[in-house]
C-alpha cells in the first residue's frame, strides 16, 4: 500500500529551514570568523535539506546543488583555513546554474519545467522567457558576490548572505508575476468544476 502524500508544508517553517542555516553563519562569523563558521554553517544546511526531504518528501534540484555546494566549499574553507572559499560558492554555485539554465534552454529543453512544474504551470514561451530570465538572475547573482566579497570584510560578507543574497531570488521572483501571469495555463485536474 503507498503512503499517503504528505500534508503541504507550512511557509513559515519552510522560511525557518531556509533562513536557519544562514542564521547560524551570521551568529557563529561574528563570534568566532567566517573560517569557523563554515563547517556549522554546512552541517545547518545538511540538516535543514534533510528535514525538508522528510517533511516534504522531494527536495528541488537547487536546493540539493546548493548544499552540496555548501558543503564543498566549506570543507575548503577549513582545510585552508581560508575564508575566500566560502565565499566563492555564491559566485560558482550562481554561475554554474545561470549557465546550465541558458545553455539547456539553447539545446531546446526547459530545465526549470520540471523544478516548478507541480507549482507553475506555463505555455511554451512562458518557459522560454522565465528559463532565460532565471539564467540571467543567477549570473547576475555570481557578479554580485564578485563585488561584495571584495568589498567588505568577513563579518560584513557574512551579513550580506542574510540581507542581500538571501532576499533577492524572491524579489526576482515577486518582479516575474507579471510574466508568470500572462503566461498561465488554466489547471490541467479540472478544479472548480
Amino acid at each position: 500500500m503507498d503512503k499517503p502524500a504528505p500534508a503541504p508544508l507550512s511557509p513559515g517553517l519552510k522560511f525557518a529551514l531556509e533562513l536557519g542555516p544562514l542564521l547560524v553563519l551570521v551568529a557563529v562569523t561574528l563570534k568566532f570568523g567566517l573560517v569557523t563558521a563554515a563547517a556549522p554553517f554546512a552541517v545547518a544546511s545538511v540538516i535543514a535539506t534533510a528535514m525538508l526531504y522528510r517533511l516534504q518528501r522531494k527536495v528541488n534540484w537547487l536546493l540539493i546543488a546548493s548544499t552540496l555546494a555548501v558543503v564543498t566549499f566549506a570543507a575548503l574553507t577549513w582545510w585552508f583555513d581560508d575564508a575566500t572559499f566560502l565565499k566563492l560558492k555564491v559566485t560558482f554555485a550562481s554561475a554554474a546554474i545561470g549557465l546550465a539554465l541558458l545553455v539547456g534552454q539553447a539545446l531546446g529543453k526547459q530545465p526549470l519545467r520540471s523544478m516548478f512544474d507541480s507549482a507553475l504551470q506555463l505555455d511554451d514561451e512562458g518557459w522560454r522567457k522565465f528559463t532565460r530570465r532565471f539564467g540571467v538572475f543567477f549570473l547576475f547573482m555570481a557578479a554580485t558576490n564578485e563585488v561584495v566579497r571584495r568589498l567588505v570584510s568577513d563579518e560584513g560578507y557574512a551579513v550580506a548572505k542574510l540581507a542581500v543574497f538571501f532576499p533577492l531570488p524572491l524579489l526576482f521572483m515577486l518582479t516575474q508575476l507579471p510574466l508568470l501571469k500572462r503566461h498561465a495555463l488554466e489547471p490541467r485536474d479540472g478544479a472548480g468544476s
